[in-house]
């Protein structure tokens, strides 16, 4: 069965033949990309902070890692992961105002030196910056490309009748990014106001079509801002985050087993100090160093 587009009808939803799968269009599309990647940034804007913990399972050229991670980030670009063990704390890292900090507690070294993604990839197992991973984890658009790069001219938006908007936005080099931005049925004959977007995927292609990196989204849930009543007031947060880096053969998932929203994080939460008798060593944005 067909789904009409007309969008002056009631909201059309039908299982497609076959295959079980909901099919629907919104009443009220978005019709240009900018429109939809403006209406999703504003409706996460209200998102400054996270504290979490998480099981994260990185695989790369290093072989396979599993382990609790508990983490404060804040935009911009503050952030703290303390890797746990059933003994406590194995290493913990830190970045804020440009300065890098990983306290690695098995090798008994303090290493320090400028905040850039290389140095996060330390510990995180990801060629992220800061500003890079506070967004990944808060559900908002991670951009490895400067902003100036997105060429809007050469955008388009379609409707996936599986419940989401694909965006492709044209890059330097003749790359392009895609979007998914997914809207739940319930919510498919909403006005624009009153959708609530939610990001599925962002993907980056080189010229030739070949997958650069990806991110994607799942399991969303509905989270309370700190010092909301009620939850269903709150902001949907994925709870399952999977970032794959195809040149560099990083594949990185997290998932949330908690977190809570907008908490107050003292300023000092992002900086640290070598222990006594730690050995110290500067390292650089170049890969270079221990």
């Amino acid at each position: 069965m067909s789904v009409q587009r007309r969008h002056s009808a009631p909201l059309a939803a039908v299982l497609l033949a076959g295959c079980g799968t909901l099919s629907y269009v919104p009443r009220h599309p978005h019709r240009a990309a900018q429109s939809a990647l403006e209406a999703f940034a504003a409706s996460r804007q209200q998102l400054r902070s996270l504290r979490a913990e998480a099981r994260v399972d990185q695989r790369g050229t290093q072989g396979r890692v599993r382990g609790t991670v508990w983490m404060f980030v804040e935009r911009p670009d503050r952030v703290r992961f303390d890797v746990m063990t059933q003994f406590g704390p194995a290493s913990t890292l830190t970045s804020a105002q440009g300065r890098f900090a990983l306290n690695d507690h098995k090798e008994r070294r303090f290493l320090k030196g400028p905040s850039c993604s290389s140095n996060i990839a330390r510990l995180l197992g990801i060629t992220l910056s800061a500003a890079e991973v506070t967004a990944m984890l808060l559900g908002q658009v991670v951009s490895l490309a400067p902003a100036r790069a997105h060429a809007v001219s050469r955008s388009g938006i379609r409707w996936d009748p599986r419940g989401f908007y694909r965006i492709v936005l044209g890059l330097p080099d003749r790359r392009r990014k895609e979007l998914d931005l997914a809207l739940p049925a319930e919510q498919a004959g909403l006005p624009l106001a009153r959708q609530k977007l939610r990001l599925r995927r962002v993907e980056v292609f080189d010229a030739q079509g070949r997958s650069l990196w990806r991110v994607a989204y799942q399991d969303y849930r509905i989270v309370a801002l700190e010092g909301q009543a009620a939850r269903s007031d709150g902001v949907v947060m994925p709870f399952r985050v999977h970032f794959e880096h195809q040149d560099r053969e990083q594949d990185v998932l997290v998932r949330f087993k908690d977190m809570t929203l907008n908490p107050q994080i003292p300023t000092s939460a992002f900086q640290q100090r070598p222990p006594p008798g730690r050995i110290v060593r500067w390292v650089t944005c170049n890969g270079a160093g221990p």
